[in-house]
């Protein structure tokens, strides 16, 4: 090895910081604040299913209540809301363009979803759903439990499914609510349990079904509290949605959202049944 101790350890010193110096680069560089480039550019982003009546759907025509609380949340920002429309039925594939940065939110997640979504953030919740009884109405139609010895109806491997079969009920299963609530009003099955804004969506647009929503029945464990994602980094963006959502809750601007689509705050609030 040639050269002086001194020149070989500034040459070991030169090597290790040329090293350090790559390894930074090769680092993300630190998300600017969220919030402010929102509101620079105008435009906040928002994750959506194009065709999910009454959550969201392209057409705009209506618009699903997500997004008109979405639309809520960018007027009080006092930006324009833009769409990046992806099937939620693709799952975590959906959650992922919000992780990734192609929108800045995403309505309409259950709280409980937390703890497995390490990369996001949860707003504060603002309305409860979950699944409930939905039946043809008659007398003495008040419990869910009046139908144990004939069909209920349920979507597959979900969790109003499980519950069902716990409890002994014999299940009719299908692929989704909508083949629910056809086959409950074509009389194939005595009684359902079904998601709550699916149903009573269903109940207010197609009327000639002469549904109902079994009201003070739905099963406490059977409720979840219902937030908007954002990414974790983005905190200033997620306290200003919860002093929004706040604000609209205190002024029943929420409220009256849901109504349009045949929904309450909390399913417990219905009161369909005759």
């Amino acid at each position: 090895m040639t050269g002086t101790p001194v020149t070989r350890r500034i040459g070991a010193w030169r090597r290790r910081l040329a090293l350090a110096l790559g390894l930074l680069a090769s680092l993300p560089a630190a998300r600017a604040d969220t919030l402010a480039e929102i509101r620079e550019a105008g435009v906040i982003r928002v994750c959506a299913d194009p065709h999910n009546l009454p959550f969201s759907d392209k057409d705009l025509a209506p618009a699903g209540y997500e997004l008109e609380i979405a639309g809520k949340i960018a007027e009080e920002l006092g930006v324009r809301l833009n769409y990046l429309w992806f099937h939620t039925g693709y799952g975590k594939r959906a959650l992922r363009q919000l992780q990734e940065g192609r929108c800045d939110f995403f309505m309409g997640l259950p709280t409980v979803m937390a703890g497995s979504l390490p990369r996001l953030a949860l707003s504060r919740p603002y309305y409860v759903t979950g699944f409930v009884p939905v039946v043809r109405p008659g007398p003495g139609y008040r419990q869910l439990s009046k139908f144990k010895d004939g069909k209920v109806g349920v979507e597959m491997m979900t969790v109003a499914d499980f519950q069902l079969f716990r409890q002994g009920y014999s299940r009719d299963l299908y692929r989704n609510q909508a083949a629910i609530f056809h086959a409950l009003a074509a009389r194939q099955i005595d009684a359902a349990l079904m998601w709550y804004p699916t149903a009573a969506w269903l109940i207010k647009s197609t009327p000639e079904a002469g549904l109902a929503v079994l009201a003070q029945d739905g099963d406490p464990s059977l409720r979840y509290e219902i937030a908007v994602a954002l990414r974790r980094e983005d905190e200033s963006l997620r306290l200003s949605i919860d002093t929004i959502l706040s604000r609209l809750e205190a002024e029943g601007g929420i409220q009256q959202i849901l109504q349009r689509y045949g929904l309450s705050v909390g399913p417990e609030q219905t009161n369909k049944q005759p």
